[in-house]
């Protein structure tokens, strides 16, 4: 029964978004549409180019510090690829797909996971981070929700404080289980020892930088959901109110009970700005451009695998 749900949880999020869809005015979506600032719209979705490559470019300064050097033109077409597959699986775990071409290229997998993976947590740590500015700006700091989830990370932050290195080696532990299968164990195990290596070579200074390189992406996707925004006309909703309820909708959508945040996107966005208006249609096509720059990461992907196909992996037993 549990491996059917996980097989089959997907299916969650076109139940909810079909759910929402009976309680609308599709003719309303229909008029909104044609009444879409296609001039603003075009210009937020090319910010989806500059986007990638300020990732890229983070991506090429932790590589650079492990001494892997490519030029920045081949980390774009890589994590555009990279990025293509994340979108599509639960918690972007396609991500790990980066690691195929520095495998290709002579690294060992341990080596190229440690750019890849911290390239990935610097994202999910400002998402919890916002994500939880979030929580507490909708349902304020003593609602229950609020207090669950805060006793959740201070419990966890105290963990780390507690058993510091024990907890790091744990969690980089359960990482390879999931992405290194079981019957590689031995060469996992190799792979493991050499990733907490490599991963001594990064400082404060280099955190602190990356820290300030991911920020400006975050910002760069913000002026990219209000452009979103402003092509539809959703000016009734404050920008703190949009970007704080579009954070909190990107954290859900890592459940993986949908397929690129279809449904789980849509009921979040919904239940955290309908207080704001009272065109729930336009919420709902407001979550649908947010779905078409999902669309247009994928184009950007496949041209990019065009000119940098990715290769398969081939792990010794």
């Amino acid at each position: 029964m549990i491996k059917i749900f996980k097989k089959y949880s997907f299916l969650i999020g076109f139940l909810l978004l079909g759910i929402i869809v009976y309680q609308i005015d599709l003719k309303i979506i229909y008029q909104a549409i044609e009444k879409i600032n296609y001039q603003l719209l075009i210009l937020a979705l090319l910010i989806a180019f500059p986007l990638i490559l300020i990732k890229a470019y983070r991506w090429n300064y932790l590589k650079k510090i492990q001494g892997i050097n490519y030029k920045i033109i081949d980390s774009f077409l890589m994590y555009g690829v990279g990025t293509a597959i994340g979108s599509l699986t639960p918690g972007k775990i396609g991500d790990i797909s980066k690691i195929s071409y520095l495998k290709k290229d002579g690294y060992s997998i341990g080596k190229s996971l440690t750019s890849v993976i911290v390239d990935r947590f610097l994202d999910l740590f400002y998402l919890l981070a916002f994500g939880y500015l979030g929580i507490i700006f909708f349902f304020g700091f003593f609602k229950k929700t609020t207090l669950i989830y805060s006793f959740v990370i201070l419990s966890v932050i105290l963990l780390i404080f507690i058993i510091k290195k024990q907890f790091y080696r744990q969690l980089i532990k359960k990482i390879f289980t999931i992405i290194i299968p079981l019957k590689y164990q031995k060469s996992w195990q190799i792979n493991f020892q050499e990733f907490l290596n490599e991963l001594k070579k990064y400082n404060k200074k280099n955190y602190s930088y990356l820290l300030f390189i991911t920020l400006t992406a975050w910002l760069v996707y913000y002026a990219q959901i209000y452009l979103f925004a402003r092509s539809i006309d959703l000016h009734q909703i404050p920008l703190l109110h949009l970007i704080l309820a579009v954070t909190v909708s990107g954290f859900i959508t890592l459940l993986p009970v949908s397929f690129l945040g279809i449904g789980t996107r849509e009921i979040t966005l919904v239940a955290l700005l309908s207080p704001l208006t009272t065109n729930i249609e336009t919420i709902i096509l407001f979550s649908e451009l947010i779905l078409l720059d999902f669309i247009v990461l994928g184009l950007i992907g496949a041209i990019s695998w065009y000119f940098k196909p990715i290769p398969l992996i081939k792990i010794k037993k």
